[in-house]
């Protein structure tokens, strides 16, 4: 009997033990898999932390801005539109008013390829009266550039925000877009533009010219007039406008016909219930 107590007590510590050991491993393994899920969360903070960093900076800088008024004003940029040969460079001139200039300083212009900020050249503005300035590029079209305007008095420089110039999508027939702007049970109006003007005038709308033709079959005549002034370099928003009249309010559908340069015209066809801005493929080649 003393035997039995002895296996049944010799078991029981086996038992005893391998239970033991499993809660050990069990532990160990709970506890591994406790530290990965603490490290991943401090990983997480740690990221979430670095983006608020990032976003408080920017607000920062973006209040000390509003703060501060812009030192550029009346900022304008002209693209020589009539001048330009292709092949040759294009004619950009700047021209800007300054709130402020420390005594003495000198005003240039820095300028740099897009895709190459280090390839910077600098240029002098000449003063026009005043604090106001001007000055023209002649910058190669094939890539788009970048400018600053920059104030410098003993080796200090005080530069404005970086403004592009898209040179590349100026060369291009830029976008041609109708929207309908009056809907009323007597007449439609449409505004067809092209913007920006495209530098090469075969690209350019040179005429527009209209129908329309409710769903019963029935035409009417559409009054094409322009919105621009005729103006070679567009409005002041530096866009070709046409306003189209349409003397029906009934549904349909409204032809153009866009003329492109001296001899290239497209036909568009849209229906009357317009929904915001069409934009339509543009230009010749």
């Amino acid at each position: 009997m003393t035997r039995n107590l002895h296996r049944t007590l010799l078991g029981c510590g086996v038992v005893v033990l391998v239970v033991s050991l499993g809660l050990n491993v069990w532990a160990a393994l709970m506890i591994s898999r406790l530290t990965e899920a603490i490290d991943k969360v401090k990983a997480a903070a740690a990221s979430r932390a670095a983006v608020l960093e990032g976003l408080l900076a920017e607000l920062s800088g973006e209040v000390d801005r509003l703060k501060s008024p812009p030192w550029v004003s009346r900022l304008s940029e002209t693209m020589d539109a009539e001048g330009y040969e292709p092949g040759g460079p294009v004619r950009v001139t700047l021209a800007w008013a300054l709130l402020e200039l420390d005594p003495g300083a000198e005003v240039r212009v820095v300028y740099m390829p897009t895709d190459d900020p280090a390839a910077g050249r600098e240029v002098r503005a000449q003063g026009v009266g005043g604090l106001s300035f001007t000055v023209t590029l002649e910058l190669p079209p094939e890539t788009d550039w970048q400018y600053q305007i920059v104030g410098v008095v003993g080796g200090v420089r005080r530069a404005s925000a970086v403004r592009q110039l898209d040179l590349r999508s100026r060369l291009g027939p830029g976008k041609l877009a109708v929207r309908r702007t009056v809907a009323t049970g007597q007449a439609l109006v449409y505004e067809v533009r092209q913007e920006p003007v495209p530098l090469l005038a075969a690209h350019r709308v040179t005429a527009v010219r209209a129908s329309y033709r409710t769903r019963d079959g029935v035409a009417h005549l559409v009054q094409v007039y322009r919105e621009d002034d005729e103006a070679p370099g567009g409005d002041e928003t530096g866009a070709l406008r046409w306003g189209l009249y349409v003397g029906t309010g009934q549904p349909g559908e409204l032809t153009l016909e866009v003329t492109f340069g001296e001899d290239l015209t497209r036909t568009f066809t849209l229906g009357s219930d317009l929904d915001g801005t069409v934009v339509l493929e543009a230009g010749g080649g």
